[in-house]
């Protein structure tokens, strides 16, 4: 369910901008014997980590959706590739935006998140239920409620610094992080 992707949403309409493209990425190797993916971390933001699983999530929804496109042929390394390169894009993206929104003075409402779970209940397709969807997307209703209120957050970010220019805003949460990638630890024998 897309209206469940918020912030990622909101990730990759920013990672489309000037931002994203300038951004350096290195290479993230991994090793032989590997930790379980969500304890690998690939990427620090600031003081924030990014994770293999993070950034594999984030790629498998790009793939599903070219797949979809693709109408269900076989996709080919390069364009595997592509998505994981896209997905550190995207998730440097989320978390820059992440400690942004954190910093801000903007508040959501419960009545807010609230109003927008209503409206994902009635886009539900006939003969599933919104419990269901949830489950199929791995969350919970927590989750999802705080992915809605980051997400609102972050559009209510976003807007406030096109007044003051979008690209200058940006380059102002550039140049403020530190962005490192991590080259992952081989497990101890």
């Amino acid at each position: 369910m897309k209206t469940l992707k918020v912030l990622s949403t909101t990730a990759l309409l920013l990672s489309a901008s000037a931002f994203a493209a300038d951004l350096e990425t290195a290479p993230v190797s991994e090793s032989a014997a590997t930790p379980a993916a969500d304890e690998i971390v690939v990427i620090r933001v600031n003081d924030e980590v990014i994770t293999q699983a993070d950034l594999q999530k984030i790629a498998d929804m790009m793939l599903q959706h070219y797949q979809t496109l693709a109408q269900g042929a076989p996709i080919s390394d390069e364009i595997k590739a592509q998505a994981f390169k896209m997905a550190e894009k995207n998730a440097i993206a989320e978390k820059l935006i992440s400690i942004a929104v954190a910093g801000s003075d903007i508040v959501v409402t419960d009545e807010e998140v609230e109003a927008n779970i209503a409206e994902i209940k009635t886009s539900i397709p006939a003969g599933m239920t919104f419990e269901a969807e949830l489950a199929a997307q791995g969350m919970t209703l927590e989750d999802l409620k705080e992915n809605i209120k980051t997400g609102m957050a972050a559009r209510q970010l976003i807007e406030s610094a096109k007044a003051g220019g979008t690209q200058a805003y940006i380059q102002s949460l550039r140049d403020s992080a530190t962005i490192e990638y991590v080259k992952p630890q081989p497990a101890p024998v």
